[in-house]
């Protein structure tokens, strides 16, 4: 399933590190299966015995599910950011805090 190219470097890693298994060719992952793709982007970008080409491909793979480009958000979220930025004092609506109370004694 790997190409020739992937098999070579995965070898060249194999002398150098052991997480590379050498018999199989196929590096040993953390987790034996994995339910979730965004976990196994992870590890396969963290695998240090993995060459630098795959791991920053998975890195590139993985950065949609952890960055939202700009222009990505929908009316929903840019109405509850503008209604967090009025939460938050950074608008001329924001909520101004209650004055101060005193006690008037009158003797």
């Amino acid at each position: 399933m790997a190409t020739p190219a992937i098999r070579a470097a995965l070898k060249a890693a194999g002398k150098a590190t052991p997480a590379v298994d050498m018999k199989a060719g196929v590096p040993t992952m953390p987790r034996g299966s994995y339910a979730d793709p965004k976990a196994f982007l992870l590890d396969v970008m963290n695998l240090e015995g993995l060459p630098i080409a795959v791991r920053a491909d998975a890195a590139k793979q993985l950065l949609p599910y952890m960055h939202a480009r700009m222009g990505e958000t929908g009316k929903k979220e840019k109405a509850k950011e503008k209604a967090r930025e009025i939460v938050r004092g950074r608008h001329k609506f924001a909520t101004k805090a209650p004055p101060q109370l005193h006690v008037v004694r009158s003797d």
